[in-house]
């Protein structure tokens, strides 16, 4: 279960409204309302409203998975050093669109 951090920023990322959670992660929305989920000034997650990806930019860190993991339709584990998303592997540094 995400700890209370992860689920404010889940909550703000998918109502598009901006604010800083924590002092390491902040969701931003802009001028096309496409808002942005920070962990560490590294954009995580984006939504417009349609559509969410997400990026672990190479951070296989507990707290990038965490936060990731408060989102709808987002279910990653690790196996072996290797993350995956929802049951297919996870390439590392790249844009995923969550289905």
């Amino acid at each position: 279960m995400p700890n209370k951090t992860s689920t404010r920023a889940a909550d703000l990322l998918i109502c598009r409204e901006a604010g800083k959670v924590s002092s390491n992660t902040y969701v931003d929305v802009n001028d096309e309302g496409v808002s942005t989920l920070y962990l560490h000034h590294s954009p995580i997650a984006l939504y417009d409203g349609q559509r969410l990806r997400i990026n672990n930019h190479g951070y296989t860190t507990h707290t990038t998975k965490e936060r990731l993991n408060a989102l709808p339709g987002v279910s990653i584990y690790q196996k072996n050093w290797t993350w995956y998303l929802n049951g297919e592997e996870m390439p590392v540094d790249s844009w995923v669109e969550v289905r």
